[in-house]
């Protein structure tokens, strides 16, 4: 499927824009609890993206970009997960961000360092349950999460809204005694008008 049969609406993207613009103070003082109010109503509309027309079976997190969301200081993704989908441990490279679930359920599982690797180490602070309309918000250099569908049957679907382009961002993943972290490129799997 390319970019161009994806189905979304023009009235939920021109909704989306509208309440991006709302927040755009929040935004600007890189608060992103302002930034997910705004966006709440959005899961209730009845022309919101749906999961399953938008997974790929054959990619575990489809990644779209929405460039018609997109400003000079936020990106906007939707992101796809196939059942039990899961992303490593990853930083958002010292952005803000809003994760906010329009279809299933995921899980969010928060780390704070207690020294930063390659020599410290990782604690795990807090698990979040979302839901319909639920959002994660986040900011700062030394935030850390990995997410997760939690159906293994179902596929699930995700709106994300960063402080910036995320172009690249660090992955932790365990060694012998601690925690090393690469650098990997964001990836993307299409890009909407």
């Amino acid at each position: 499927m390319s970019a161009a049969d994806l189905p979304v609406a023009d009235s939920w993207l021109t909704a989306l824009c509208q309440s991006l613009n709302s927040s755009a103070e929040s935004a600007r003082r890189g608060e992103a609890a302002g930034v997910a109010d705004g966006l709440a109503t959005l899961v209730q509309r009845e022309d919101c993206p749906q999961a399953a027309d938008w997974v790929d079976t054959n990619i575990a997190c489809r990644r779209v970009r929405l460039a018609s969301a997109e400003g000079p200081s936020q990106s906007c993704l939707l992101i796809a997960w196939a059942a039990g989908a899961a992303t490593p441990l990853h930083d958002h490279a010292g952005l803000w961000g809003v994760e906010m679930v329009l279809d299933g359920a995921l899980q969010v599982d928060e780390f704070a360092p207690i020294d930063m690797p390659p020599h410290g180490a990782l604690v795990c602070r807090r698990s979040l349950m979302l839901g319909l309309g639920d959002a994660a918000t986040f900011g700062g250099a030394n935030y850390l999460h990995r997410c997760r569908n939690l159906s293994d049957r179902r596929p699930a679907l995700s709106l994300h809204v960063y402080g910036g382009n995320l172009h690249r961002y660090r992955v932790f993943e365990p060694a012998e005694a601690a925690w090393t972290s690469r650098q990997v490129q964001a990836p993307i799997d299409a890009v909407l008008r």
